[in-house]
């Protein structure tokens, strides 16, 4: 049986980054070495890829090659070395920005790799929460009470919005993964 070539992605230069690591250790240790060739490749902070040797808890480019796209050809290349490497599928364990948006996914489409999870644009419409209630709604699904306020508008004024939405009150990005960013709003200031 040949083994399928799996990239495992993972990291990220999201808020999120070190709660990617966790899960894709969890991932790896349960992938079984005889079904898959996992192939490990850690983006570090700052939006670099890194195609690693082995898995280790001491991630950093040290020891690994930098992973290069090249769309349209089913393939990455390292740096140094130019090897190419032709994954079956990509797996990415990646949150928020970069990762769950749709990016990636869109990255996977121009490569013509298959990726894990969903396309490009349900990745993008699903990070977007205020997009996701709009399209619910429209579609006659209740979603919970919602005010939007935009960076750079005017704030809407607590009294109006505890009227609407009751006292128990929680601000959250519409952009952000997991709880990153969720705040309970104590008191009007």
């Amino acid at each position: 049986m040949t083994r399928q070539t799996v990239l495992l992605l993972f990291g990220g230069e999201s808020s999120e980054h070190d709660v990617s690591i966790s899960s894709a250790r969890n991932v790896y240790a349960a992938m079984d070495g005889d079904k898959y060739n996992v192939l490990i490749c850690y983006i570090d902070r700052h939006g670099k890829w890194w195609l690693l040797p082995r898995w280790t808890d001491e991630l950093s480019e040290h020891g690994g090659s930098q992973l290069l796209a090249a769309p349209g050809t089913k393939s990455f290349m390292t740096i140094p070395g130019n090897n190419i490497i032709h994954p079956d599928v990509i797996l990415p364990i990646l949150h928020g920005k970069n990762g769950e948006d749709g990016t990636v996914q869109g990255l996977a489409s121009l490569l013509h790799i298959p990726i894990v999870g969903c396309d490009t644009t349900a990745s993008a419409v699903c990070m977007d929460k205020i997009l996701t209630k709009q399209i619910l709604e429209a579609n006659g699904i209740k979603t919970a009470a919602y005010v939007v306020h935009r960076r750079g508008s005017v704030l809407p004024k607590y009294d109006e919005v505890v009227e609407q939405l009751g006292d128990m009150l929680f601000v959250k990005p519409s952009r952000s993964g997991s709880s990153v960013g969720v705040t309970k709003v104590h008191n009007k200031s």
